[in-house]
Formats: C-alpha cells, structure tokens, sequence
C-alpha cells in the first residue's frame, strides 16, 4: 500500500508540475524585438517586475535543445541598457531556468539574453562563439538576500528573437520531458505517433516535438485549403518513440467532395518514398524512423485546374515494416480559384517540392547552335564532329571539323583516334576473344541516340549500352557478367589517342599543360580526380570513369569510396603513356576473381570537344561586378552587369531569388541602357533562406551531402546537417 501511495503521489506532483509549466508557457508571447545582437545573442526573454525589490526570482521557461551549462546568461536593464551584475541561477536545465536577480530599476522591463555570444569566422562562411557562463554577482548581496527573495514579483511575458528567420517559435520550441511522458503515456497503446501538419509550418527538430504538437495531440485529422491549378504541399509528422520504424509507407485513397466529385489517389504522393531523380528514372526509398526521433512525410497534391471546388474527403494510411496500419482522415477544401502558375510563385507554401521530381532537361531536345543527331549506319554526326562505332559498339573512329580557330566547322575531318577504343578482358596473358550481333538502335530522336551490342565468349558475356548526345557527351554503361568461375588478370579499357591531336592534357592529378611522356594515376579516397582530357583546341577527346550509379563528387570519395569495381580494392587505376605515333590511355582493373554471377559494372562517360563555334562578339563585352547600379556600370563601359549575392538586389546566395521585384526592376533598369544583366547561381551551396529548407532535410541525404560537419550555431537541429547540396 505505501508503494502504491507514493507512486499516486507521484503522478499528482508530476501533474501539478506539468500543469504549472504549461499555464506558465500559455500566457507567455513569441514576437521579434530590436537590439544589438554581436555580444548579446539573436534570443532574449523579456521579465516584467511588478514592484521594487532587492531580489527576485523569475522562472524561464525557455524550452531548449542546446547545451544550456555552457552559455552564459546576461540580463539587462530595459529602461537604462545596463547590463545587470547580481544575477545568478538555482536551477537551470533544458526545459527552463530559475533565476534570481536584483531589479536595479524596480518596476518595468528586464531582458535575458540566454544565448549570448558573437559572430566569428569570414563574412561569407560565420560562425559562432558563445560566452561562457560567469559569476558575477555580489556576495554580499547573494547572502543578504536569501532569505528575502520575493517570488512573485517578476514573471517572463514574452520571448523574442531579432527576426522571423531567427525565431525558433513554433517549429524549434520542443516539448518538456514532463510534457512527452504524459503524451507518451497517453498513448502507450500505440507503435508511433502521427501528426498532421499543415504547408506553413515546416517540420524543424528530428530529436523531439514542438509544443504545438503536444497541445493539438497526436492522432488528430488533417485538414486543408487549396486551390484549383494547385501544387499543394503538406505534412505528416512520424514520432517513433518506441523503437526504430523501417520502410515507412504512405497508402492514399480517394478523396471525394458532397457532390460526388473525386480527387484521384493518384494525384498524391509522398516524396520522402521515392520520386524522379536527374536522369528522369525513377527510384524508391526506404524510409527509416531512428527511436525517438521524428520525420516529416512530405505529400505533394496535383490539382488540376478542371478540379470541381468543394469539400473533399478521404484518409491516408501509415504502416511501417511489422506495424499495424493508422488512418489519417483527410479534410481538403479546393477554393473555387485557380492559383496562377501551380502556385509557384509563393515559394513559402512549398508548392516548389514539386519540382524535385521534373524531368525538365531530360527530354532529348536540342538547343541553339547544336543541330538533330544523324545516324548513318554506324556513323553519328553531330554539330562539327562524328563518332563512328563498330561491332562491339565502342568508338572505332572520332573526328572534328572545327577550324584552327574554332570559327567554323567547316575544317577538315581531324582524327582524334589514331585506332578503335577497346575493353580487353585478359585471361592467362592472354586477351578473351568475343563475338557480338550487330549493335542495336535501342532510341533515337533529334537530341540523342542510343545502341546497344551484347559480347559472348565461353565463360564471360559483356553488354554494352551507349548514348551519345547531340552536345558531344556519349555515357557508356559496360556490365561483364561470369558465366562460370573465372580468375582474370586483367580487364582494360584502352583509347589510342592520335599523336598529332593529342598535344595537351589535364586531369587525374595533372595541371594542364603538355602532354607528358608517361602518367600514372591510382584511386584514393582524399581525390575525386577521376577525369582526363586529351587532344588540341580544335579536336579533343575527355574519359571520365563512373561509379556503379550516378555519383556526382567534386572534390573526394569520403562518402562513396573510390568506385568500386574501377578501383578494385585498390588494384585498378590508369596510365597514359605517349610514344612517336600515338598517345595510349589505359584504365584498368587488375586481377579479378569472379564466382559465377557475379557481375562487374565498369561504366564510363566520353566527351568530345569543343562543343561550340567561337563567339567574337565576346571580346566587345564587359562585365561590371561593382555596386550594382545599371548607371553606374554604363558610365564604365559595362555591356553586362553580374549581380552576386548579399546585397539589397539579391541577398541570398543562389536559389531561392526571394527579392524578384526588386531584380526585375534593376533588369528593366539596365535593359533600358543597353546593359545585360547575369544573377550569381552554383549548385555547391544552398541559402538557408530556402523555404523548402526543412522539407530537404528530411529526405535524408536525398539533397543535402552528409560527407562533412561544419561548425554552426547551435540551434534546434544536430550539426551532422551541412549547407552543401548533393
């Protein structure tokens, strides 16, 4: 019985505590104030004391993920800017701090900065430092008002950041221990817990749920506005605090409105599942929960502009791998409007996640000044070059029509090949002869086509697969298949470069220059220099090795490791060596075992060059990179302005080009004066002014590159995140 006793005791306390915290938090504001943050910290409370006293105790409920024993916290006067010395904690964690202070000023206002600190590191890549926490009270006064402190003069009435963009209300304001225990005891009775959630309210934290969930409950309905013509993008947020969930699974059903009106299943899908990648394949994912941990299940909605408006009905289930199945009833309200342009130009309501599955680009379409791709025979031409293929369906001869100059193509035919390219497959020193069919025309249309030739011998079949683009870039897909057991010393891609071509070089390690007598190039994993171009300005040929799969490293192999059957656990490599009549590219293997079954995919890309004619009205331009000003830039000459990022024009660095009215009218600006206007893009970072941020981040590694950790604030969210893209 006293057992017992004191377990009820404890649930009461436990309720009283929460109910306490909660009624605390309700009456207190989220909102954004003006002060000078370098020192203080992008974050305050702000304390109301209702009379003068010599101390006061304040508690705080502050609801942070960071590390909160080391920061230091600076409290200050709002009617005099003084920073405040008799200030110190008896208690302070995660979910709040309790703070005694002496209100110099009596009554009225009193800010806490709780994360203060300052910005370190280059304008262009900061970081940021904290202060460590400091005593500095008196303790005089410490110990001649400890038993007089009154504790109900002074309560927090508001928290403030120094923006929107750096306020963590609602999204990075998690829930209280005390708070998730009765939420999850609430809930005992089931495998995870679901969260609806509207477009405008992007799931932040991985680690916990904000508050917001926790009042609203878990289990609730989803329920939605959206128009016709609309890309309509919403949530479901995944709490597993049970155990791990593996291959998470949305099913959706019809939606119907009173009329008997349907909105196709189809017409939703979830992105975290799967979707379109570069190439236009499509791809599924499995989606893994980690316990304790929370996923955001991004759901695209493609409402067509015919949509009959009303109220639709429907639900969505959620399973995951050895879990019951949950409903989550679906409520959509289609506006009888219809949204201009998928409603793309309102970025914040993450109609743009749609574009993650476009197959724009991927559709074989030529371009200004490429011409349509002609197959004769075996004979691709191209705008200035032609690739001829042979029976085994590798490159037997390429050549270039551009001029010396590279004003024409109207030159004569420059051999870039002094003999065929050819993948030798060696066995007991020897070379494996092969048979093939006729190579295949598998597509064809003016930007592109495609053949395709299967190689046999007795104990390997090899199957070749080329595309060659109207631009010049022909991928190779080469899959060698073991009939049987088979021990190979050697497998070799070789392209014979012709020696009066091939004059420079560049890549796998090598600066541009001269082509040298000999280059040996190996695997590593610090170097993603996989690339060699070889040949003159007017006729070149570029090898670059692949990976398995599409990989698209710029700098290393930390994630992926060197490829892996190019590299061969450290056995294959490369070697140029030039001699008097031609220069010898060799990619190779090494030795190579190979159980029956097994397959060895050495896939590899080709790039003729040059693409284009030479432009000479390029030497008549001039680029201003200054202030910005259209005036200014044609007072100097300037025929075309770059407008780089952070500047009043364009303050995030590439997409998501939030400040549109203002580039347009500086564009018109210039325009008027003669003066072109380029906006400063890459694809290496990503601005975190990105609305479709979050959306992003729980995709997993789909987008952002996990290869390196980079020393940011501390906010809500682990620092495993980097900004780079993938």
């Amino acid at each position: 019985m006293k057992s017992l006793s004191k377990k009820i005791l404890f649930i009461c306390t436990l309720l009283i505590i929460i109910s306490e915290l909660t009624s605390a938090q309700d009456n207190i504001s989220y909102g954004t104030g003006q002060w000078n943050y370098d020192g203080l910290g992008n974050l305050r409370a702000v304390i109301y004391v209702e009379k003068p006293s010599d101390a006061v105790k304040v508690f705080v409920p502050w609801r942070r993920l960071d590390n909160v024993d080391d920061k230091n916290l600076i409290l200050v006067d709002a009617l005099t800017n003084k920073v405040i010395k008799n200030i110190y904690c008896t208690q302070k964690n995660k979910d709040f701090g309790e703070i005694v202070f002496q209100p110099v000023s009596g009554e009225g206002k009193y800010y806490l900065y709780y994360m203060p600190g300052k910005t370190a590191g280059n304008w262009w890549f900061p970081d940021a430092t904290y202060d460590k926490p400091a005593d500095t009270f008196d303790p005089v006064w410490k110990l001649s008002t400890s038993n007089k402190i009154d504790n109900q003069l002074a309560k927090t009435i508001a928290f403030e950041s120094k923006s929107d963009y750096h306020s963590f209300y609602p999204m990075e304001v998690p829930v209280t221990q005390k708070e998730l225990d009765e939420l999850l005891i609430k809930n005992k009775d089931k495998e995870f817990l679901i969260f609806p959630e509207n477009r405008n309210f992007p799931v932040h934290m991985t680690e916990t749920i904000p508050l917001r969930w926790y009042r609203k409950g878990a289990g609730s309905d989803f329920e939605g506005f959206a128009m016709k013509n609309e890309s309509y993008s919403w949530q479901l947020g995944i709490f597993s605090p049970f155990r791990e969930l593996n291959d998470l699974k949305l099913t959706f059903y019809d939606l119907k409105n009173e009329n008997g009106d349907i909105l196709s299943s189809k017409s939703l899908k979830c992105i975290n599942m799967g979707g379109t990648d570069h190439l236009g394949n499509k791809f599924v994912k499995n989606v893994t929960v980690p316990k304790g941990e929370v996923r955001s299940m991004w759901i695209v909605t493609d409402i067509n502009a015919e949509q009959a408006s009303g109220t639709y009905f429907g639900k969505v289930m959620v399973l995951a791998k050895g879990t019951k199945s949950y409903a989550v009833n679906v409520k959509l309200q289609i506006k009888n409007e219809v949204a201009g342009n998928r409603g793309y130009n309102t970025p914040q309501n993450q109609s743009r996640l749609n574009w993650l599955d476009s197959e724009m680009g991927n559709d074989n379409k030529i371009v200004a000044p490429f011409i349509p791709v002609k197959l004769d025979g075996k004979t691709v031409s191209i705008f200035g070059r032609k690739l001829v293929f042979d029976e085994f369906g590798f490159p037997s001869k390429i050549t270039s029509s551009f001029t010396g100059s590279n004003h024409s193509v109207d030159g004569p035919d420059k051999n870039i090949l002094s003999a065929p390219v050819h993948l030798d497959v060696i066995q007991n020193g020897e070379i494996i002869r092969f048979s093939s069919a006729e190579p295949e025309i598998i597509f064809q249309s003016d930007g592109a086509v495609e053949w395709q030739t299967l190689l046999k011998s007795n104990n390997i079949h090899i199957i070749v697969k080329a595309k060659m683009e109207c631009d010049g870039y022909i991928n190779y897909e080469t899959k060698i298949k073991a009939k049987s057991d088979i021990n190979l010393d050697d497998v070799q891609l070789v392209l014979p470069y012709e020696k009066t071509t091939a004059k420079y070089l560049m890549g796998m390690g090598k600066q541009g220059g001269y082509i040298p007598e000999k280059l040996e190039w190996k695997w590593q994993q610090e170097y993603a220099n996989n690339m060699l171009w070889i040949g003159d300005v007017n006729a070149g040929l570029q090898l670059k090795l692949k990976h398995i799969y599409p990989d698209w490293k710029l700098f290393t192999f930390e994630k992926v490791g060197p490829y892996r059957d190019w590299s061969n656990e450290g056995k294959g490599g490369c070697n140029v060596i030039s001699t008097k009549k031609e220069v010898v590219v060799t990619a190779y293997v090494g030795e190579k075992n190979m159980q029956k079954g097994d397959a060895m995919v050495l896939n590899f890309g080709l790039l003729i060059t040059p693409f284009k004619t030479l432009d000479d009205k390029h030497w008549n331009e001039r680029y201003y990179h200054a202030d910005n000003n259209p005036v200014t830039a044609a007072k100097n000459g300037a025929t075309i302005m770059n407008i780089h990022h952070a500047n009043v024009y364009n303050p995030y660095i590439n997409y998501p080009f939030l400040s549109g009215d203002t580039l347009k009218s500086v564009i018109k600006e210039g325009n008027k004066l003669g003066i072109r206007t380029k906006l400063y893009y890459t694809v290496r970072e990503l601005s975190t002014h990105a609305c479709e941020l979050w959306a992003m981040r729980h995709l997993d590694d789909e987008i952002y590159s996990r290869s390196n950790v980079l020393g940011l604030a501390d906010t809500h969210e682990k620092k495993t995140l980097t900004a780079f893209m993938g």
